[in-house]
């Protein structure tokens, strides 16, 4: 093997060795920083799909304390006026503040009005089994905090999960003392969490925590958050990508899971960007050998022609003249 090809060996190895090097140094750095972007902004967008439902149960709150602080309910709490069902519990009362739930209750826990409404039919519904239910109604009141005297969050019911408040009834100036308290509820039903991914501009479900129905995947999803209330992020394929969060419920126990699903732009746009940088590293080092073998081929042509002028351009001069006097003394 010639000293030429040797150099071209030589040279071809350590320019492909380099190329791979930066390569995988770059994808290593890109890829750790998309990840890292990535996982930032799906995190981001759970929180905000969070903050909207609670956004949404403090909305609730405010209409339920609109109706509970006031001279007529806090009247009809004690004197069961049906004038005031006439006037004020019709069917616009409901559509109006988006309510499937109304309940007025006296000073001892009972029920002395009680209605559901269906949103979507425009007409009244029977109020769903379990807030009938004395043991869970007295389980629910004896969780509303002294101090406050109000407690708003979310309960598991058998139609579905219900965004409920409960607010104690008041006179106009919020004094007392309560004459009972006012429930208003609202389902986190497919029109709602639909209503709510328009809003937020995000894809999000709500599984019930303790679903058996759920994939392996969203199983063990669960186990991780059983014991955290951190966000977990997790790619589902190259195309998409998931954010899940525990959404516990008014006693502060986990009641459903939120996933969240979108597009993996960021993710893709890295890969292209790798794609990019690869094509500009494999041509940039094909035209490096390129320009090196010409570099390589014209010195070759040239040093046999600067070896002949050289020998001749040294060649002993000999001196003219006969030898007779040449050597002659």
């Amino acid at each position: 093997m010639t000293l030429r090809q040797k150099t071209i060996m030589t040279t071809t190895a350590v320019a492909l060795a380099l190329a791979v090097l930066t390569l995988l140094v770059s994808l290593h750095i890109l890829q750790s920083g998309l990840r890292d972007i990535e996982n930032r902004n799906v995190t981001l967008n759970v929180e905000r799909v969070l903050s909207f439902i609670q956004a949404t149960v403090s909305e609730l709150s405010s209409n339920a304390l609109d109706y509970s602080g006031w001279d007529d309910t806090y009247d009809f709490a004690q004197n069961h006026n049906h004038t005031y069902i006439k006037t004020n519990l019709i069917a616009s009362t409901y559509t109006t503040q988006k309510l499937n739930l109304l309940m007025i209750l006296d000073r001892n826990g009972s029920s002395i009005y009680e209605a559901g409404f269906n949103l979507q039919k425009g007409s009244f519904t029977p109020v769903p089994r379990l807030l009938r239910d004395p043991a869970f109604m007295k389980r629910l009141k004896a969780s509303i905090p002294q101090a406050k005297g109000t407690l708003s969050g979310i309960v598991i019911l058998d139609e579905g999960p219900m965004m409920i408040s409960i607010q104690p009834v008041l006179k106009s100036d919020l004094s007392g003392p309560a004459s009972g308290n006012l429930i208003m509820g609202r389902f986190l039903n497919p029109e709602e969490i639909r209503s709510m991914s328009q809003l937020t501009h995000q894809h999000f479900e709500l599984l019930p925590f303790k679903n058996g129905k759920l994939t392996t995947d969203l199983k063990q999803v669960r186990l991780r958050l059983e014991t955290s209330k951190s966000i977990m992020v997790q790619p589902v394929n190259g195309r998409t990508i998931s954010g899940y969060a525990r959404i516990d419920d008014i006693f502060g126990q986990p009641a459903l899971l939120l996933s969240t699903t979108e597009e993996r732009s960021i993710y893709r746009q890295g890969v292209l960007i790798i794609e990019y940088m690869f094509a500009f590293l494999l041509i940039s080092t094909v035209a490096f050998m390129f320009v090196f073998f010409l570099l390589l081929e014209r010195l070759g042509h040239e040093a046999p022609e600067s070896h002949e002028q050289g020998g001749s351009g040294n060649r002993k001069r000999q001196p003219y003249g006969p030898p007779f006097y040449r050597h002659r003394r």
